[in-house]
């Protein structure tokens, strides 16, 4: 969860509140959702998404934008938000790398990794 940690440090908030993989643990089967289309939604088929993810973040910039959520809480699983001339990523409790290597990654995930991963190098989010 140390990803979860550069949210507080880079908004200024030390009130930060993170949930991880004891309290939020292995939940994979439609794990998250998305409610409004983004880019890195795109290929989803579906609303619900089967990924990867133990826990979610509590606490968020106000400028945040949402790109999924949790399916039980409701809480943030992946979002994005401006810093300086480029924009920070927090996929909270995004575990991909280990699913991937375990053959344990869902096709939905291996699509929302490859969205996001063009999201970000698109002109509108690079560092310049």
């Amino acid at each position: 969860m140390a990803l979860t940690r550069i949210i507080g440090l880079l908004s200024g908030d030390e009130q930060e509140k993170n949930i991880g993989f004891r309290e939020g643990q292995s939940c994979t089967f439609n794990s998250v959702f998305w409610q409004y289309s983004h880019p890195i939604t795109c290929s989803q088929t579906s609303h619900a998404i089967s990924m990867a993810v133990d826990g979610y973040t509590d606490t968020w910039p106000s400028t945040a934008t949402v790109v999924l959520r949790h399916r039980l809480s409701g809480r943030p699983v992946l979002l994005y938000y401006p810093y300086g001339q480029g924009f920070v990523f927090l996929a909270s409790g995004m575990y991909s790398d280990w699913s991937s290597v375990h053959s344990q990654m869902t096709d939905a995930e291996k699509k929302i990794v490859r969205d996001l991963i063009t999201f970000a190098r698109s002109q509108n989010c690079l560092y310049k």
